[in-house]
């Protein structure tokens, strides 16, 4: 069994504006006799907060095997397609950093 902790970066959903669909749609695509989801948590995006998580899911003593990250990203909030360059400054996006 490999125990999973699923991370959503979601502003609007952190603060309750918007419902989290990604975290929920990735637990229901792991296959419960092999993956156990321990952790899943929605946070804005906020790299300091980012990383205390992740960093905390990551630490030796922690049960946590996989750490599953999802969101991100507001350029259909904001009116872009899938083509769009670029996006909102608040993104965090490591390969457009």
């Amino acid at each position: 069994m490999i125990n999973v902790a699923i991370l959503t970066v979601n502003g609007a959903a952190a603060e309750g504006l918007a419902f989290d669909t990604s975290g929920p749609a990735i637990r229901d695509c792991l296959p419960p006799e092999t993956f156990s989801v321990k952790q899943q948590q929605v946070v804005p995006e906020d790299k300091g907060l980012i990383s205390a998580v992740v960093e905390k899911w990551c630490k030796p003593e922690s049960d946590i095997q996989l750490v599953i990250t999802t969101g991100g990203h507001r350029h259909r909030a904001h009116g872009c397609d899938a083509g769009c360059a670029g996006g909102h400054p608040a993104d965090l996006d490591p390969w457009h950093s």
